[in-house]
Formats: C-alpha cells, sequence, structure tokens
C-alpha cells in the first residue's frame, strides 16, 4: 500500500514537473498572452483582471502615485479588446461623461505596457522606460490623442466664447446709447443757435414794422 501510495505521489510530480516547467520556460511576453488572450471579451472586473499579480505588479510600476485614480477609470471599462498585437482597455465615456479617460495597452509583440490617463486638461502618457520602441496605440486612443481640445477644454473654450459673445453685445448695446447721446447733445448744442436766429429775426420783422408805420406817419 504504501509502496502504491509512493508511485502515485512519484507520478504525480512527474507529471507536474512536466506542466511547470514549459511555463517557467516560456518568456514573459508568452505568460502574458497565456494570460490575457482568453480573457478578451470580458469585463476586466468580473475576471479579476486587475487582481492577477503580472498585471498589477507591471501597472503599479508604470502608473506609480496615478496607479489608483487610472485603476477607477479602467474599472469603467465595458471589455477587455484586441486590435492586432493590441490588447487594450479603454475607459467608458458613457459612464466617465468624457471629461476623464483613461488606457491600458499591452503590445504582445514589443511586450510593451502603457497607458494613457487625462484629467480635466492634462493627458499624461506612461511606458515601460526598459522598452525602446515607440508606443502603438489602438484606433480609439489615437482618436482621443487627435481631438484639438479635451472636453474640459472644450467647455472652457465654449463659456469664453459666450461671454465674448456677451461682451461683444454689451459694446454694440454701449456704442448704440453713445450715439443717441452724441444726437441728443447736438441737438441741445443747435438749440440756443436756433433760439438766437429766431430771436434776430424777429426783432429784424419788428423793425421792419417799426420803420414802415414810421414812413406812414411822415406821410
Amino acid at each position: 500500500m504504501r509502496l502504491s501510495n509512493l508511485l502515485t505521489v512519484t507520478a504525480l510530480c512527474w507529471l507536474l514537473s512536466g506542466c511547470v516547467a514549459p511555463m517557467l520556460a516560456m518568456g514573459q511576453n508568452q505568460l502574458m498572452w497565456s494570460l490575457i488572450k482568453p480573457l478578451v471579451g470580458l469585463d476586466p472586473s468580473s475576471s479579476k483582471l486587475f487582481e492577477q499579480p503580472m498585471i498589477k505588479t507591471r501597472m503599479t510600476a508604470l502608473l506609480g502615485d496615478d496607479y489608483q485614480g487610472t485603476l477607477a477609470l479602467l474599472r469603467t471599462a465595458p471589455k477587455l479588446q484586441q486590435e492586432g498585437t493590441l490588447f487594450y482597455l479603454a475607459s467608458n465615456d458613457a459612464i466617465t461623461k468624457g471629461e476623464d479617460r483613461a488606457s491600458l495597452v499591452w503590445n504582445a509583440q514589443t511586450n510593451q505596457m502603457s497607458a494613457l490617463l487625462s484629467k480635466g486638461d492634462l493627458t499624461q502618457v506612461f511606458t515601460e522606460s526598459d522598452s525602446e520602441q515607440a508606443v502603438a496605440w489602438p484606433q480609439l486612443v489615437q482618436t482621443w490623442l487627435a481631438e484639438p481640445e479635451s472636453p474640459v477644454a472644450k467647455a472652457t473654450a465654449d463659456e469664453v466664447e459666450m461671454e465674448r459673445r456677451q461682451l461683444k453685445e454689451e459694446l454694440t448695446a454701449a456704442q448704440q446709447k453713445l450715439k443717441t447721446a452724441e444726437a441728443q447733445l447736438k441737438a441741445l448744442q443747435k438749440e440756443p443757435v436756433a433760439k438766437a436766429k429766431s430771436k434776430t429775426k424777429a426783432l429784424v420783422q419788428n423793425k421792419l414794422a417799426a420803420d414802415e408805420s414810421a414812413d406812414a406817419d411822415t406821410q
């Protein structure tokens, strides 16, 4: 019986060593592929992607103090997506209202992990320093980066434009009031002259009438 148990244990050890040895021989790239590939299309929170030691260790090293803020945004991602050799998560604009965004990308070809964090009008790009490869972003993140203004910056620009229009309207109204005031001033300036002319005319007419009367009396 003991011999049978010993043989069983020995067989299990051989079996386990046969499974573990190839895994140990695999590179980190292959291990990441084996971990991430089956999770494509799944919700990262439900699949416990962020709890995987290999993912968490690389994320914390990559993001540093921005880890928690980025993670909170990434948890809104509906699923892990694949685009060619790129495996990525992108925060859900429908939840974040497009004000804050985050993306985590792993390039299976270069084994490079990168992240983008956009909060307010500040956009930060993180990439593992041990890779000399240029960061490759999925199309969605490229669209984010191509936007001329962040959502907050755009909102600020809209507010500035609204304020500019309001100031322009107020300036137009002030100019109109100024024109009205100038017209009234000119009218006031002309009024004494008009009265003086009227008085002079009346005096002349009175003088003429007096002269005519005097001529009549002389005759």
